[in-house]
């Protein structure tokens, strides 16, 4: 299937917003300064699509960030959409100072989902949103890619687990394979966290995350049993356990 032509604005929005939104004041300029009939008075048309560009891109990294603060655990990176465990991952790896970008078109990027620089380092990262093991074939055609496109590392993220093959064939190439706790671990989910937040308590309804199962220490209910929210404290709503 042939790609589809991206446009400007797109392009633009790959950026970080401040960028855009710099490149915005500066075309400003330019068109003020532009005598009457000069081709730069263009440059306010263009500065419009720069502040368009911008505002996506402002938008794009703070769901990002939303989709990324809402991680608690396994359970919850399966709760994702498709679409919602690529973009998560974009901000999981642009606080570890990558520039990413996220393709938008895995088929047609030789199964790439994000591109990852940070300095003359290019990392191509495949994301496989799967509840099977993802098996060796896959790391074998992300290091045909690397190859292809000169890349330095790849990474394969997936919130299942990877077949020992794969694991193996990994170890001997410049690729890291994380699996669903490995990416909790990697995004600040402590591991006994995590297991917590895979009880089987309902789901917050301020935060629509996991809830688990508690006892309280003091006051009048204490001993009694109840449901806190697992991103405590910076998730304080409870709910009742009845039954």
């Amino acid at each position: 299937m042939a790609r589809r032509q991206r446009s400007v604005v797109e392009d633009l929005a790959d950026l970080p917003w401040w960028i855009s939104a710099a490149l915005g004041l500066v075309l400003i300029g330019i068109g003020g300064s532009a005598r009457a009939g000069s081709p730069l008075k263009f440059a306010y048309a263009l500065s419009m699509i720069c502040w368009a560009a911008a505002a996506l891109s402002f938008g794009r990294s703070w769901w990002q960030d939303r989709l990324l603060a809402k991680q608690t655990s396994v359970a919850s990176l399966a709760d994702l959409s498709w679409g919602g465990f690529e973009e998560m991952l974009a901000a999981a790896f642009r606080l570890e100072g990558y520039s990413v970008k996220v393709t938008g078109d895995s088929g047609a990027d030789g199964g790439v989902d994000l591109v990852l620089h940070r300095g003359d380092e290019v990392t191509l990262v495949q994301a496989k949103h799967w509840r099977r093991d993802v098996g060796v074939t896959i790391v074998r055609e992300l290091f045909g890619v690397m190859s292809a496109r000169k890349a330095q590392r790849g990474i394969i993220v997936t919130s299942g687990n990877f077949s020992a093959d794969a694991k193996n064939f990994a170890a001997t190439l410049p690729m890291e394979l994380l699996d669903g706790q490995a990416l909790l671990e990697r995004i600040g989910i402590k591991p006994h966290r995590a297991e917590e937040a895979r009880s089987s308590g309902p789901s917050c309804p301020s935060c629509r995350s996991s809830m688990v199962a508690r006892t309280a220490r003091q006051g009048a209910k204490a001993g009694a049993q109840f449901f806190g929210c697992s991103r405590f404290p910076a998730c304080r709503t409870t709910l009742p356990m009845t039954g």
